[in-house]
């Protein structure tokens, strides 16, 4: 009977070895998709801050061409 002890504690003691070592792969795995995921927040992020300048600046160099066409046509005109 102590050897049948033996053996189920052996077998016991492995199975936490393997299931120690499956925990460890899945936090290294989770570690990596976290990092890959970061990276491409932080990329997207990037794209975003410039297209919103972009936007505010073709917004801006729009908004002062119609003032200028306004302001020439007002004046071709000679409405004022």
């Amino acid at each position: 009977m102590s050897l049948r002890w033996t053996v189920m504690t052996q077998d016991v003691e492995l199975w936490w070895l393997v299931m120690r070592s499956l925990e460890s792969f899945r936090i290294r795995k989770m570690a990596a998709r976290e990092a890959y995921m970061r990276e491409v927040n932080d990329k997207t992020n990037k794209r975003v801050a410039q297209l919103s300048f972009m936007s505010l600046g073709l917004s801006i160099t729009v908004s002062l061409f119609q003032v200028w066409h306004l302001k020439r046509f007002v004046l071709k005109k000679k409405l004022i």
